[in-house]
């Protein structure tokens, strides 16, 4: 299983079938994209690094954690 520190840099990618391996609060957080790929496999990623996101809340795996 990935942490939330490895998740949280948007360069995991885990396809749909492994859902289960997304970390806990992960997967209540806003930032938790659902993108397809181009051989139309869904995969989530985070985008809370990316650079066009709408917002700058910070992520409930951050609000537990400010130092990080």
């Amino acid at each position: 299983m990935i942490t939330p520190e490895e998740f949280r840099t948007g360069r995991i990618g885990l396809p749909f079938s492994c859902v289960d391996e997304i970390p806990d609060c992960c997967g209540r957080c806003h930032y938790l994209v659902c993108q397809e790929a181009a051989c139309a496999l869904p995969y989530y990623f985070c985008g809370y690094n990316l650079p066009d996101r709408i917002n700058d809340a910070v992520p409930a795996c951050q609000a537990n954690n400010p130092a990080s």
